[in-house]
């Protein structure tokens, strides 16, 4: 006589090896389950697991609310900030684009008056003429 497989063992065939995991810890889950639950009087396994359990949880969601509660606080901050700081910036930028346009018309201006006094020293017909429009830019201004 050859021996018989036993059902477990072609159960647990490749093809079934997952589900009969999944119910193995099924298992095993509702075993510890019960076995907490009924808490015979010689077994101090599960003394305290629950209270333990509980004040664990607790202690994490009150920090991880508190985490979230402060950095939302902050990006909230951050993200004000950020459009202050943009405002303050975009002031700065208009002031200094003012500020460049003065200074480009100021130095075309230097640049006209030089060229003219260039003009002045460099020929004495051109002279007159370079002082006449010498003039006018310096009025004109």
């Amino acid at each position: 006589m050859t021996p018989r497989r036993s059902k477990r063992r072609a159960r647990t065939s490749t093809s079934n090896v997952g589900l009969h995991l999944e119910a193995t810890s099924e298992n095993i889950a509702s075993h510890m389950v019960g076995n907490r639950g009924k808490k015979t009087s010689g077994d101090k396994r599960w003394d305290g697991v629950d209270e333990t359990l509980n004040s664990a949880s607790k202690d994490y969601k009150k920090n991880t609310s508190q985490k979230f509660r402060s950095m939302d606080n902050s990006c909230y901050s951050i993200a004000t900030g950020d459009v202050a700081a943009n405002k303050a910036l975009d002031g700065i930028k208009r002031t200094l684009e003012q500020a460049k346009k003065e200074l480009h018309g100021k130095i075309k201006e230097i640049h006209a008056i030089s060229d003219i006094n260039n003009k002045r020293y460099s020929c004495e017909s051109c002279g007159p003429a370079a002082q006449a429009e010498l003039a006018a830019a310096m009025s004109a201004r």
